[in-house]
Order: structure tokens, then C-alpha cells, then sequence
């Protein structure tokens, strides 16, 4: 399958440097994509070349420093949750699209949960490789598993193994082969992995709280997790309140780990879509 997003592309800028979009500009509810850390929008190629495609209007971009959009002038503040979550959202104003439901896969999930918390317009929220925690607090640690895949992500200078040994556990083995998804790793300006998880993992004031979020969040809220995720702490997970758990349960894709979307598309487009029947009825 082509891993390329079908839609019209442009480029948008909201004043921190041009960030890449694709908008398949179809006449139906609007859904974001947003990417984890080292990744690109090509990743949800499954998603936009499905049927879902045909009743959703589907929206993708690359974060700052990530696949065609630019690196970011000024790092220590584009690279700040606070500044892309306000990118994304300037972004979505001038679709006129700022209900979207957000679907968002590890880094792009805690900016969705960030962009729920500050606009709770937002009409649903579904995230993969995500789990709710921080900022500050020490709470990094916990909530996700201490692996040498996991210290990559904060690395700022990859070489070739690194990017190949971060590549197969954010992406799986088969697709971490492809040329695009690789290409992508390397294509990412490290500064950004240093910034946004420092920041983050060491900063109290760097955004909102995000169990409090999902804890009082309206909307369902769908968590779609791979049965082999290498990343997210499955006891921290336990623990997390949910103030509307689609279905009260997490959504498991069996065989999958960190990116269930693009290593079995066929069960989680099923869930996704399910979700987003039952959201839109």
C-alpha cells in the first residue's frame, strides 16, 4: 500500500516555521492525526487509505521537526508542549475545524490530551502509546517501562543504530524496514527529543496535568493499546481514572506493540470506526 496521505497538501504557519498538512477535505466530522516523537504523518497511511476515509474528514500534519515541516528556529520554545499544542490549535482554527476529534499515538497523544484540557470542545479523544502523567512530578519514570529503546527518546544525536533500534520498537519490525519510516527517524532534528521531553519530564509548569484531564474529561475518551507495547507502564495504566472510558475498558490489538494503527490496521481501523459511529450518532 502507497504510504502516501491521500488529500490535498499544504504547508501552514503559525508563526513558528511551516509545518507540513494533509486534509483530505471530505464533507464529514473532522478527525486529527497527530505523531509520536520521531515519526511523521505518513504513518497513518492505513488509516487515510480506508473506508474511514470516505466519511471522515481526515487531517494530518508533521509536528515541528519532524517530516516535511521545518525545524524550529527558536528550539527551546517550538519545541515546548505549550507550543505545538498552540500550533495544532491555531492550525485547526484556520480549517475551521476546532471540534475535531483527536486521535493521537504516544507524543501525539499527550498533545491531544493537552488540546482537550485547554479547548474541551474537542467532540472525542482516542490514544495509542499514551499514558496520562506529569508534567514534572517524576512521574517519567513511572509511566513508562526503563528500556534502552526508552532511553532514546530524548537522545538528541542518533546514529544509525540508534535509529534502527528506535525505529523497530516505536513502529514493529516490518514497518520499521520501510524506507519512509526510517527515512523519518533520521529526517528528525534530535534537539526536538531533547527539548520536549526534558521540558516535560522536568518542568512542573509545562502544561496541564494530564490524569487530572482524563479524569474529568466529558467525551468518551477510547484508549486502543498493542498487546506487546514496549513502552507504557501497564501498572501505571491500572491506575489511571477515567472520567469516560469508551466502553470502561482499554481496546487491545493483539500482536501489536507501540503503533497498533500501522502494524495491524485491520483492528484498530475496526475499532476507530466504531468509536466514531457511536460518537457521531
Amino acid at each position: 500500500m502507497s504510504r502516501e496521505l491521500k488529500g490535498r497538501e499544504f504547508k501552514f504557519d503559525a508563526g513558528y516555521g511551516e509545518i507540513c498538512v494533509v486534509d483530505n477535505e471530505v464533507d464529514g466530522p473532522a478527525v486529527l492525526f497527530i505523531h509520536g516523537n520521531s515519526g511523521c504523518k505518513e504513518v497513518f497511511c492505513h488509516q487515510f487509505n480506508s473506508s474511514l476515509a470516505t466519511q471522515y474528514r481526515m487531517i494530518a500534519f508533521d509536528l515541528p521537526g519532524h517530516g516535511a515541516s521545518d525545524d524550529a528556529a527558536v528550539p527551546d520554545d517550538v519545541y515546548r508542549m505549550a507550543t505545538m499544542t498552540l500550533i495544532i490549535r491555531k492550525l485547526l482554527e484556520v480549517l475551521d475545524a476546532r471540534d475535531a476529534v483527536l486521535v493521537g499515538w504516544s507524543l501525539g497523544g499527550h498533545l491531544a490530551i493537552e488540546l482537550a484540557g485547554t479547548y474541551p470542545e474537542h467532540k472525542g479523544m482516542v490514544i495509542t502509546g499514551t499514558p496520562p502523567f506529569g508534567p514534572g512530578r517524576g512521574e517519567i519514570a513511572l509511566a513508562f517501562n526503563a528500556t534502552e529503546e526508552m532511553a532514546l527518546t530524548d537522545k538528541e544525536d542518533f546514529d544509525a543504530a540508534d535509529a534502527a533500534l528506535y525505529a523497530e520498537a516505536i513502529l514493529g519490525k516490518e514497518a520499521s524496514q520501510d524506507k519512509t519510516y526510517i527515512g523519518a527517524v533520521l529526517r528528525t532534528d534530535g534537539i526536538m527529543r531533547a527539548v520536549s521531553i526534558g521540558d516535560w519530564a522536568m518542568n512542573d509548569d509545562a502544561g496541564l496535568y494530564h490524569k487530572t484531564v482524563v479524569a474529568e474529561w466529558k467525551n468518551p475518551i477510547a484508549v486502543i493499546q498493542g498487546e506487546r507495547e514496549p513502552f507504557v507502564n501497564k501498572d501505571w495504566m491500572k491506575d489511571v481514572t477515567w472520567g469516560n472510558l469508551w466502553k470502561g475498558q482499554y481496546h487491545v490489538v493483539e500482536g501489536t506493540g507501540h503503533a497498533a494503527f500501522l502494524e495491524c490496521p485491520k483492528d484498530y481501523n475496526e475499532l476507530l470506526q466504531q468509536y466514531l459511529k457511536e460518537l457521531f450518532a
